[in-house]
C-alpha cells in the first residue's frame, strides 16, 4: 500500500470536512422544515415507512402509484408538493424529470380527479394548496370508467 503525502492528507480531510458541512446544513434544513411544517412533535417525514413496511421501489414503479400509496396510507397526513418532494428525495425515489415539484403538482391534479385525495387547505402566493389522501369507501372503485384524456384515446381532427 502507498503512502499518502501530507499534501494529499491535507486534500482528503478537507474534501471530508467540507461534505460534513453540506450534510450539517442539509439537516438544518431538515430540522426546520419540520420544525415549520407544524409536525407537533411527531416524527419526521423520514420515519413514514410504517405506510406498509415494503417501501422498496418495485412495488410503486410510477411516481402516481407511490404518492397514492403514501397519501392514502395515512389520510390524517397533510400534505404539500413541496412536502411531498422532500419525501420522495429522503426515500431515494427516482426523479427523472427536470422540475419534480412541477411533475408532483399534476400528480396531486390527477390523484384529485380520481377522488384519491383532496384539498384541505387552498393556497396562494407562497403557500402550496395542503392535500389529504382519501380513504376508499366500500363499494367505492379503484378505476374510474371516464378517461382523463379528453379525446378518449382518439386523435384530435382540427379543421
Amino acid at each position: 500500500m502507498a503512502q499518502l503525502t501530507a499534501a494529499q492528507l491535507s486534500a482528503i480531510e478537507a474534501s471530508m470536512e467540507e461534505e460534513h458541512r453540506r450534510d450539517r446544513e442539509a439537516l438544518a434544513r431538515l430540522k426546520r422544515y419540520a420544525t415549520k411544517s407544524g409536525t407537533n412533535g411527531r416524527a419526521p417525514l423520514a420515519t413514514v415507512e410504517h405506510l406498509d413496511g415494503d417501501d422498496d421501489i418495485d412495488s410503486s414503479p410510477t411516481i402516481i402509484a407511490k404518492v397514492e400509496r403514501v397519501m392514502t396510507g395515512d389520510p390524517e397526513k397533510k400534505w404539500t408538493v413541496p412536502s411531498m418532494l422532500t419525501y420522495l428525495q429522503l426515500i431515494n425515489f427516482p426523479l427523472a424529470a427536470k422540475k419534480p415539484a412541477a411533475t408532483l403538482g399534476l400528480v396531486f391534479k390527477k390523484l384529485q380527479r380520481r377522488g384519491r385525495i383532496r384539498i384541505v387547505r387552498r393556497g396562494a402566493g407562497r403557500n402550496p394548496h395542503v392535500w389529504r389522501g382519501n380513504t376508499p369507501q366500500e363499494g367505492e372503485s379503484e378505476i374510474s370508467g371516464k378517461s382523463e384524456r379528453p379525446t378518449q384515446g382518439q386523435a384530435v381532427h382540427v379543421h
